[in-house]
């Protein structure tokens, strides 16, 4: 890459894990045109499901930032966290403008409150926060290896 570009930045973001993976599964499901099953689905579907390749390897958070500190350097990546965009999006863009050495922008903040590409709602079911369970505090541990700040909202 740095033979292609003298100066990179990338930008991370990761979302609590639990919430991204039902995301993922609402999405999924709604994209393959069996979103109906999730209400007839117990824990032991969920759990099927959850161990797809290409359903949890989204959400392995712990090996993509030691992945992204074993090949750039500390200054050219930053973590933003999914929540801090609904929560405090202003002081976010400001963050993420000067992590890019760009000139602040000025912001409609009608359009900021827009919220785009929005998934199929469905309430999360106890079976799947049970299914899932393992999966994300195996995750949790892994992030706490690598000494992340894990937001309290994470943690089930």
């Amino acid at each position: 890459m740095r033979n292609v570009a003298k100066r990179i930045r990338v930008i991370y973001t990761p979302r609590n894990p639990l919430e991204r993976l039902w995301s993922h599964t609402r999405f999924h499901l709604a994209f393959a045109g069996a979103f109906a099953q999730l209400s007839e689905w117990e824990e032991v579907d969920f759990r099927r499901f959850l161990d797809l390749p290409e359903i949890n390897r989204h959400g392995r958070y712990a090996y993509v930032l030691a992945t992204l500190a074993q090949n750039f350097d500390q200054g050219d990546y930053h973590v933003v966290i999914f929540e801090d965009i609904e929560t405090s999006l202003g002081s976010l863009l400001a963050r993420i403008e000067a992590f890019l050495g760009i000139s602040p922008g000025i912001y409609n903040p009608l359009s900021l409150a827009e919220h785009h590409n929005v998934g199929a709602v469905k309430p999360m079911p106890k079976a799947f926060a049970d299914a899932a369970k393992p999966m994300v505090d195996m995750e949790l541990g892994a992030l706490d290896a690598r000494g992340f700040s894990i937001p309290l909202a994470w943690r089930m």
